[in-house]
Parts: structure tokens; C-alpha cells; sequence
């Protein structure tokens, strides 16, 4: 067992380290994944933080697929780790603990949950801190464009629930804006969903109810990818049939086909924000509310550009223009801390643009000058930059830029030079995309390989005279983790139908792997308390930040995997804790009837 003088009394701390929450309700949808990412990567860089998220799924008990809700439920006990375990802070996306929060606040309740500091995202109680976003001007903006640029008179929206307050405004913003503009609002121009990418049912509804539809408004990213589905079943094509346009300008909306346009926030994300403010509450500083700008971020499914490159600013060159230049590109870099190590990506983005339009202006480049220019352009290109802008956005950028010039250039053989540059830009990022699809393909079907043979290795019951949970455990090692840890009890937690679970004071820690490399807890290190699970000091000098998963079969639980916040995890994470729960029970089954 953990040493009681080695523990802080009422902190969730080890060894100094803070244990922040973050409780969310679905980590499969993009919008949590980005979430996630960027709370994750605002932790201090002094690593006194760590991050656990406890992401559940979003319960529906009127949905009629109750086999399905049914695992919804008992996956939601996950949640009841807020309540018990120690956290020195929480951040809380409001729909996932609006009940718990409730129960919290009843009278006789000995919950310790309302003396924790809280940051709500979206939205909260009252007397919360809450980080919101501006859901008008960027819906405005989208709206505006469409009437008075385009001059779409039939608009639609395919909105979210009743009970999700972003849902509610951002269709009084449409409704409105609708009806500023002139054109009328008439409810079968409208269509509620469960905000996931499970729509595709009520998409098709909303393009029955109006074949002569313009544009579609979406709340959110996920159901714009139903929409997609709902009009490429129609043989329509977004951005060219349809107008549609999103909300949270994910990132998975640049890879959608055609990429999505979508509103979203400008400057910080909420995951940065939320996190900003919970650390300065924790330090003791007054916080406020917030709530956040957005604007319309254009791609091809609405043809919205917000940049454009004048003579004037091409022949000044002066610094503002070049860094607005690089933020329009690559908006997302400025929310991702960037290490002494890293290259600065927008100063060396400024280092090649200013001596291109310099060269313009003053028409001489040497040669010398120019295969510096092309040795820069490579560095930039291989050092990551692609992680922070929309592929297609970059490329229309340097067209627009590269016809600027191409236009205010007076001397053939710089403008030469200069379109050769662009040239080996747009030719380094087919390359390098090229070479990013290459490493995915490859690293799933490495780990479809790892999952296989974690699968057959779990049912080799030959032999066996009892059930063998350590054979099980052993075998983790190959399914591939980075960095993980498997905390298990000692008999499953068993959640019949409507019943809750009651998890013990005490769970053990089997197993770790760190940096790849596997290792066994041996058993008189494995017990501690469930509420002291995310201070164990095994998870020291892993990652920063966990995705917690509940290890579950039918309605057992036997224990929790918390992973590290690997680039694949989200995808592939609730299969694996998923395997390896079915293994778990498999092997009791088994056992029992030999």
C-alpha cells in the first residue's frame, strides 16, 4: 500500500503535482478530441500538472436501440470517479455533470465535489466560472455571406437538443439572422439531432422537407459530416449543390471531402482557455467568466475567404502584413506551445516572405539569395508546419499570393525565381502529405496486427483450470500502448439494469507501460486507494495528460485503463479497453465451466 507519509492530506497531489479533471461526453466526437488535445497542451511546462479525462457517452434512454444504451449506462459509471477520486481542480463540459453537479448540491449530500474549483466550457450553473464562445457574430457573418454575396434565398439548418444551451442559441442566431436579411423562417426549415455524426436519418428528413434547399447550417462539425452523407446519397455535392457550413471549426473539418467551413473561435481555443482559467483560480487569482470571439473559417464547402492581398501591402512588405499572412495560413499555431528545441515556424514564415517581396520590390535576386530561399522552404515544410493549417487553405493561399504577384512584379527573371519558390512550396507539401499517409497506413495496420494477436492470445484456454487474469495481463504488453496503466479490482463491479455502481475504497494497480516498454506491478505495490488512483506515483514521468477508460463486459467492471494521450488514442482506445474487458470475462466464463 502507498505510505501515509508520503501522501498530502486532502490533496490529490504526488510529489507536488496538481491532478486536474476534465469531464466531458463523448471523446469519439471531434469536437471533445480538440478539446482534449488543447486543454492537454496548455498543462505548465513545468509538468506540476497532470490531466485525467473522464469521457463518457452520451445517454439516451428514449433511443430505441436499448442494447446499445444499456452500454452507455453502465460506460457512464466512469463518472462516478469525479465524485471519488481526489482532484485538485476540474475542468466540466456542463452536459456531462449537470445530474452529478445536482445530486452534489442536494441537501444532506456529503459530496466534496462543489469545494473544488470547476471551469465550465459551452456552459454552467449560475455561480460558475464559465469559458463560452461568441455563437452570433461568426453565424452572422456565414449568414450575410450567403444572401448578400451569393444570394441564397432557401436556407436550413440541422440543429442539436432541446437541452443543450449552444443548440438553443445558435438556432434563435439562425432563426434571426434569417429574418434580418429578409427572407423568411418557417419551422421545416428546421431539424434537431442528437448533435453526433449519427444523423444521417434526420439530414435526409431536412432535405426532404426542402429539395429546393441553398445552404445548410450545421451546429456542429459532427453533424455536418451526416449532412455530407445524407447529400452524397443524393448524388449533391457540398460546396457546389449545397452550401454547408459547421460549427467548432475542429480538425478533422479541413479533412472532411470537400473540407468544411465552420465557425469557430479566433485566437485562444476553449481547451487552452478553460485551462488558463482553472490554473489562475487554483493560484488564487479572481477569475471571470469569459466568452470567447469566432469568425467563419472558409473552405470549400462555402467559398468564404476573410484575406486578400493588396499591391500596396505586397510593395510595403512591412512586418504586420507578413504575420497576418502566416496567421491566416496557420491559424492553429498560435494555440500550441512550441519548445526552446522547435523551430519557430512564423519567424522563419516571415524570413522567406519578406525576402520574396523584397526581391519583387527592388527586382534582383541572386542566386545565391534564391537557393537559400528554396533550402528555407524545405526546412519549413519537413518541421511540422502542415499540423497547424488546412492543406487546401495553404495551397489557395500561395495561388492567391503567387497571382498578387505575378500581377505588381516588373522584372521577368525575379518573377521567375520567385514562382519557382512557390513551385517547390506546393511540391514539399504533396511530399509530405504523401509521406504522412504512407506512416498511417502503415501504423494501422501495425496495430490492427497488434489487436489481432492480442485477441487470439486472450481465447488460448487449453489447459486452463482457473481463471488466469495474469495471462490476460501479460498480454497487454502487445497491443501497443506508449504509455498506460491498468487499475483493476478485485472482483468485477457488477451494475444490473437501473442499478448504479458501487465501486470499492481500494483498486490495484497491475500494470504500466512507459515509453513503450512494459512492466508488472509486483502485488504488494499494487493496492491503493480508488480516490488516490491518478497520484500513484507510477504514473510519475509518463505522460502529462490520461484518457480514462472503463474496462467493462455486459454489466461488469473490472477495472479502468487510463492511457496516454498518444496521436491514435481516441480512435482506437475504447476497442482496446473494450478487448480487453470481453477477455477478462471470457477467461471467468471459461474457467467456470471447465
Amino acid at each position: 500500500m502507498i505510505p501515509d507519509s508520503m501522501r498530502k492530506e486532502g490533496k490529490g497531489i504526488w510529489n507536488d503535482k496538481r491532478i486536474i479533471g476534465l469531464i466531458i461526453d463523448d471523446e469519439g466526437s471531434e469536437y471533445a478530441k480538440d478539446l482534449i488535445k488543447d486543454a492537454a497542451e496548455a498543462l505548465p511546462q513545468d509538468d506540476s500538472a497532470r490531466l485525467i479525462v473522464l469521457a463518457g457517452k452520451h445517454y439516451n434512454p428514449d433511443d430505441p436501440d436499448k442494447n446499445l444504451q444499456e452500454y452507455k449506462r453502465v460506460y457512464n459509471m466512469l463518472h462516478r470517479l469525479e465524485e471519488t477520486c481526489a482532484f485538485d481542480g476540474l475542468l466540466v463540459s456542463y452536459g456531462a455533470f449537470a445530474d452529478v453537479l445536482m445530486h452534489a448540491g442536494e441537501e444532506g449530500s456529503d459530496s466534496h465535489l462543489l469545494d473544488i474549483p470547476m471551469v465550465f466550457v459551452g456552459e454552467g450553473p449560475k455561480w460558475g466560472i464559465i469559458c463560452g464562445c461568441d455563437n452570433e457574430i461568426g453565424i452572422r457573418s456565414a449568414i450575410d455571406f450567403l444572401v448578400k454575396i451569393n444570394g441564397c434565398r432557401k436556407m436550413c439548418m440541422l440543429g442539436g437538443r432541446e437541452d443543450q444551451a449552444d443548440a438553443i442559441v445558435r438556432k434563435k442566431v439562425f432563426r434571426q439572422s434569417l429574418i434580418d436579411n429578409g427572407l423568411e423562417y418557417k419551422e421545416q426549415y428546421f431539424v434537431a439531432t442528437d448533435m453526433s455524426d449519427n444523423c444521417v436519418s434526420e439530414a435526409e428528413l431536412l432535405l426532404d422537407m426542402n429539395p429546393d434547399v441553398e445552404a445548410v447550417f450545421c451546429v456542429n462539425d459532427s453533424v455536418a459530416r451526416a449532412m455530407y452523407k445524407a447529400l452524397k446519397k443524393r448524388g449533391l455535392m457540398p460546396g457546389k449543390d449545397v452550401q454547408v457550413f459547421g460549427f467548432d471549426n475542429t480538425r478533422g473539418a479541413s479533412i472532411m471531402e470537400p473540407p468544411l467551413s465552420s465557425v469557430g473561435t479566433e485566437g485562444a481555443t476553449a481547451g487552452r482557455k478553460i485551462m488558463e482559467l482553472l490554473l489562475q483560480k487554483l493560484d488564487g487569482e479572481e477569475v471571470d467568466s469569459v466568452c470567447l470571439p469566432t469568425r467563419l473559417y472558409g473552405r470549400e464547402s462555402l467559398k468564404y475567404a476573410t484575406y486578400d492581398y493588396s499591391t500596396v501591402e505586397l510593395i510595403t512588405a512591412d512586418e504586420a502584413f507578413i504575420y497576418r499572412m502566416f496567421n491566416d495560413c496557420f491559424y492553429r499555431y498560435g494555440n500550441v506551445r512550441h519548445t526552446r528545441e522547435s523551430v519557430d515556424l512564423k519567424r522563419l514564415f516571415y524570413e522567406i516572405m519578406s525576402r520574396v517581396l523584397n526581391a519583387m520590390r527592388s527586382r534582383y535576386m541572386s542566386v545565391e539569395e534564391f537557393n537559400e530561399l528554396l533550402l528555407l522552404v524545405d526546412i519549413f515544410i519537413e518541421n511540422g508546419v502542415m499540423e497547424y493549417t488546412d492543406t487546401r487553405k495553404f495551397i489557395k493561399c500561395i495561388d492567391l499570393l503567387q497571382e498578387a504577384i505575378n500581377q505588381t512584379a516588373r522584372s521577368k527573371s525575379v518573377n521567375s525565381m520567385i514562382n519557382r519558390v512557390f513551385l517547390r512550396a506546393k511540391d514539399k507539401i504533396i511530399i509530405e502529405l504523401s509521406r504522412q499517409n504512407e506512416a498511417d497506413a502503415i501504423k494501422w495496420e501495425a496495430s490492427r496486427k497488434r489487436i489481432e494477436r492480442f485477441c487470439l492470445s486472450t481465447i488460448d484456454y487449453i489447459g486452463m483450470s482457473q481463471a488466469d487474469s495474469e495471462r490476460i495481463i501479460r498480454n497487454i504488453e502487445g497491443i501497443g500502448l506508449k504509455n498506460a496503466a491498468f487499475y483493476m479490482f478485485d472482483s468485477p463491479v457488477v451494475c444490473g439494469k437501473g442499478q448504479a455502481a458501487d465501486f470499492p475504497e481500494s483498486i490495484r494497480l497491475r500494470c504500466v507501460v512507459k515509453d513503450g516498454t512494459f512492466y508488472t506491478i509486483s502485488r504488494d505495490r499494487q493496492r491503493g486507494l480508488l480516490k488516490e488512483m491518478f497520484s500513484r506515483e507510477e504514473l510519475t514521468a509518463m505522460d502529462r495528460a490520461f484518457l480514462v477508460l472503463p474496462v467493462l463486459c455486459g454489466s461488469y467492471i473490472y477495472g479502468f485503463l487510463a492511457c496516454g494521450l498518444e496521436e491514435d488514442i481516441f480512435d482506437k482506445g475504447v476497442m482496446l479497453s473494450t478487448e480487453l474487458g470481453r477477455a477478462l470475462y471470457l477467461d471467468e466464463i471459461s474457467a467456470r465451466s471447465i
